[in-house]
């Protein structure tokens, strides 16, 4: 990859070859992942760090194209986002381990594709199915989102850009400016 670093654009006819299949891995690993986590999570992060390298070389929006966008995937990445974000992966010395920081880049630029669906939140997220919901309270999905996207904005690199992205384009959305407005 990194005879491509500065001519990302060569990559660019062969992305949706190489990232559909690894999209598709990440999310069959997080569907998995209830079962065995630690094992899965390792999984999870290699294959993230490949598209982490695809990001950097081809940009965000490159790559972002071919991820997938199902409605269900919505909360999928939102979960497997908090298993990432709360993992106990840090050492003493606060340094992350290896791979995670590309794992939570990519899950965070996933969701800023996730986010777009055209429906309203309220009807995707499933911890509102036995509870009333008031139009203009803010969703526990859309909390969960804002929380964790709001802490990597402090970071540095492409993390701060995929998060200010996610966050954008949630906030950007009709079904917010009632909860927001």
């Amino acid at each position: 990859m990194a005879k491509y670093q500065e001519q990302g654009q060569l990559l660019e006819p062969y992305l949706e070859n190489i990232i559909c299949p690894v999209m598709a891995g990440v999310r069959k690993k997080a569907l998995e992942l209830r079962e065995a986590a630690d094992q899965t999570l390792e999984t999870i992060k290699d294959l993230c760090i490949l598209v982490y390298t695809l990001v950097i070389v081809c940009g965000c929006k490159a790559v972002s194209r071919f991820f997938p966008h199902d409605v269900s995937d919505l909360e999928l990445a939102v979960s497997l986002l908090d298993k990432c974000h709360i993992s106990p992966s840090l050492s003493s010395l606060a340094h992350e381990t290896a791979g995670m920081m590309e794992t939570k880049c990519v899950l965070v630029l996933w969701l800023s594709v996730l986010v777009l669906i055209p429906f309203d939140i309220l009807l995707v997220d499933t911890s509102l199915t036995n509870r009333c919901h008031e139009k203009e309270e803010v969703p526990p999905l859309v909390q969960r989102i804002l929380k964790i996207s709001r802490e990597y904005l402090c970071s540095a690199g492409t993390l701060r850009r995929a998060a200010g992205l996610s966050i954008s384009s949630l906030l950007a959305r009709p079904d917010m400016e009632k909860a927001f407005g």
